[in-house]
């Protein structure tokens, strides 16, 4: 459990350091994750892909695929991303 915890500040500190230069010094990052709760914190924007392909950019889901993920998020984690004001 407490490496759990230690995982997630260390995570946590990574990404405030990462948004910190990404606004002072207005530079673009690219984050390959797969943890919605990274892109909804850091994104401007979000492409989803399914077998290696685009299957969309996302500021309003309207694909299946993109839509079952977002589904999936929000009952692992009990929390809805608003992607309109998110992105």
């Amino acid at each position: 459990m407490k490496a759990e915890i230690d995982t997630k500040i260390v995570r946590s500190r990574i990404l405030d350091l990462i948004d910190r230069h990404r606004k002072e010094r207005n530079f673009g990052v690219l984050l390959v994750t797969g943890k919605l709760s990274v892109i909804s914190r850091l994104a401007d924007g979000l492409m989803v892909t399914q077998e290696g392909k685009v299957v969309e950019i996302v500021s309003h889901p309207d694909k299946d695929y993109s839509r079952s993920l977002l589904a999936a998020h929000s009952s692992l984690y009990g929390k809805n991303i608003d992607w309109e004001t998110t992105l």
